[in-house]
């Protein structure tokens, strides 16, 4: 006699099989993109999000990455949220905070919740978790982090749109989408450190033959030193100011980058070598490297000091770098207007 119960064990060990064999060809496709990603992490995030959420059947997933000082994480990849929705593009969150993904990323655990809409936050009108569940619909949820050495660097979520909890091999196969965006983070940062190590190399060769060949005029040299200084740092300008023989103002002796009012400045009005106006000045006489955040955000600035005002107000100079050579004494500095 035939035996029904044979029929529907062995369709559930064909469809076992079957999804088994689809998770091994989802994570073939991604460690290819890895291997072919070694520029930036964007295709493999963009995989394994595309893979979670149909693996998962969850519609909605994201990426969020913690910044160095692991101050606050940020969405750098999301698959199924509409545009705009929570200000996608530049959606980021304090770490310290409750939200789920700050907790994952936090305290490097997996945040499984079933139902967003029946906790605390929701109750109480947290604005992040009112927004993914009246917003977007988000009920069901996971969130598990990505772990480099131990410490959370950043976490994967996915969302359901009905109260339906994930089961521990979902758990578990997202944990390995986690560990490979890991290594695709990794792989990138080292591709990232020896790129920048060889261009280093190469401005120190390019620097070093210019002055081989200017032994009666310096100024292709100050012109090649700060053209590399300002590509390599990613700053839009920069000056090189000497002393006077009096020590008593900097002038601009070369610059590079475009040529603006604030340099016009400069030049029909050196700077006087008095560190209390000028940080150029301070780091000439302290023999220092000084390096401000935000030109804006300082006394000077609050206290109206022409060059400081001119600076931030006509040219838009925020992020600001001074160091100085040892003889003869003078400084050159470069600036970054973005902040």
């Amino acid at each position: 006699m035939h035996d029904p119960s044979a029929d529907d064990a062995g369709a559930r060990l064909r469809e076992q099989l079957d999804r088994l064999q689809e998770r091994v060809r989802a994570m073939q496709d991604i460690l290819e993109i890895i291997s072919r990603s070694r520029e930036e992490e964007s295709p493999v995030f963009n995989a394994i999000l595309g893979s979670a959420s149909r693996l998962c059947d969850a519609p909605m997933a994201g990426l969020h990455i913690a910044d160095e000082a692991r101050t606050s994480i940020r969405l750098v990849a999301h698959r199924g949220l509409p545009e705009g929705a929570l200000g996608v593009s530049e959606f980021s969150l304090p770490i310290d905070s409750l939200n789920t993904t700050a907790t994952a990323t936090r305290e490097g655990v997996v945040v499984h919740t079933e139902d967003l809409a029946d906790d605390d936050l929701y109750r109480q009108g947290e604005r992040n978790r009112v927004a993914a569940v009246d917003v977007l619909g988000a009920r069901s949820t996971l969130v598990v982090p990505l772990l480099s050495q131990g410490l959370g660097i950043g976490c994967i979520w996915i969302f359901r749109r009905e109260v339906r909890p994930y089961t521990e091999d979902e758990i578990a196969l997202l944990q390995s989408f986690a560990a490979q965006a890991v290594i695709a983070i990794e792989n990138v940062r080292q591709f990232r450190e020896l790129q920048n190590r060889l261009d280093r190399e190469a401005a120190t060769r390019e620097i070093l033959q210019v002055i081989s060949r200017s032994r009666d005029d310096e100024q292709p040299v100050f012109k090649v030193i700060l053209e590399n200084a300002a590509r390599l740092c990613d700053a839009p300008n920069a000056y090189l100011h000497l002393c006077n023989a009096e020590r008593t103002h900097l002038h601009v002796v070369a610059h590079a980058g475009t040529r603006h009012a604030f340099l016009d400045y400069l030049s029909e009005n050196p700077l006087p070598l008095d560190g209390s106006i000028s940080q150029s000045a301070r780091a000439v006489l302290e023999k220092t490297v000084l390096h401000e955040e935000d030109l804006a955000d300082d006394e000077l600035y609050r206290l109206g000091e022409r060059y400081r005002v001119r600076a931030v107000d006509v040219e838009g100079i925020r992020t600001f770098l001074c160091l100085i050579t040892p003889l003869p004494p003078h400084c050159s500095h470069w600036s970054d207007a973005r902040c």
